[in-house]
């Protein structure tokens, strides 16, 4: 335990890792808040949806029906529509659009949703009428404060995935080619799964309270809404740090080159998977999504901001366990491939 106090101490004294995971992330979400916070406004038009083929799909007509009726969407001549959705013979439902906006979003998002309430009746053998249809839609697509939360949730996913910064330093202490500390420590008697064990719980309790201070500022200072299930959202969190301290270890014990270079490349991995999460422009999150979902499921950044997603607007369902367990496993194989590689090395001399 005493060691575990002395490791936390000396890695708190980083300010330049502490700046990445909390400061950084932080400026981001202020930023985001006084400046886009209307940036998705849809005016008062809705999305003007065309339709070709809806014949071979009368349960898809009924629903468009009345999300017409509601206000959110305008059925028009294909000619007019911001996209056409299309009901093919084999009863696939596929969107038509030549330009990328809110109104595609939504429409595209009201298509996948529908397709996949289809899919689960069709499995379950239950058809819900065509208001339950509708409604199970409705609540799914984004709106103005679904697609601003993404830009806050990707923040937080950012400060959580920065996490890897302080694998990837704890991955150079624990090689005795790489550091001093890591010549000291493989002259130990302690065992490398110990050593491993240590870094990674100290990293955890570091990287957990910086990013338990931005969601304190977001939720109180901000007003963002993480929903009313804490001890999920301390999960959430915890799992984030997981994921991103293991990435750290895994790309510093695998790649054979020099500290910054390695950084480098762990900056370019957290923004380019913050980007397709949507952070940047949250349409970008859904054409990920449609075009390639197996990216979109593997994605550390997505799995972290849906997690947060699904807390604030749906609360605890099938989709949150699924986010939640895919993090825990591919943090766990991050951790095990770390362990493999230490386990590997031997030295000649120190």
């Amino acid at each position: 335990m005493h060691n575990l106090i002395l490791e936390i101490q000396r890695k708190t004294r980083n300010w330049a890792l502490i700046f990445w995971i909390l400061v950084f992330p932080l400026i981001l979400t202020v930023l985001f808040r006084l400046i886009i916070a209307n940036a998705y406004t849809t005016a008062s038009s809705p999305a003007q949806v065309g339709t070709l083929s809806l014949n071979n799909d009368p349960q898809l007509a009924a629903v468009l029906d009345q999300l017409e009726t509601e206000g959110i969407i305008t059925l028009v001549e294909p000619e007019q529509a911001d996209a056409v959705l299309e009901v093919q013979d084999d009863g696939q439902l596929v969107v038509h659009m030549d330009d990328n906006g809110i109104a595609q979003t939504i429409i595209t998002a009201i298509a996948n949703q529908y397709q996949q309430t289809r899919a689960l009746t069709e499995q379950t053998g239950i058809l819900p009428d065509n208001s339950q249809t509708a409604y199970l839609v409705e609540r799914t697509m984004p709106s103005n404060k679904s697609l601003i939360y993404i830009n806050y949730f990707t923040t937080l996913a950012m400060g959580c995935l920065s996490s890897a910064y302080f694998g990837l330093k704890a991955i150079n202490d624990l090689q005795a080619n790489l550091s001093e500390v890591g010549k000291r420590l493989a002259c130990s008697p302690e065992k490398k799964s110990h050593l491993v064990f240590k870094q990674v719980l100290s990293n955890n309790l570091i990287c957990m309270s910086l990013n338990l201070i931005q969601i304190l500022v977001m939720k109180y200072l901000l007003q963002i809404d993480f929903g009313t299930h804490t001890g999920f959202i301390l999960l959430t969190t915890f799992l984030g740090s997981w994921l991103g301290n293991g990435l750290g270890m895994v790309v510093g014990g695998f790649l054979k080159l020099n500290y910054n270079d390695k950084s480098n490349l762990l900056t370019a991995i957290i923004m380019l998977g913050n980007t397709a999460a949507g952070m940047m422009l949250p349409q970008i999150k859904y054409l990920v999504r449609l075009y390639c979902p197996l990216a979109d499921a593997l994605n550390p950044a997505a799995l972290i901001t849906d997690a947060y997603y699904q807390l604030s607007f749906y609360g605890l369902n099938g989709t949150y366990y699924r986010l939640i367990i895919t993090m825990a496993v591919i943090g766990l194989l991050f951790y095990l491939l770390t362990l493999l590689i230490l386990r590997r090395q031997r030295y000649a001399s120190l």
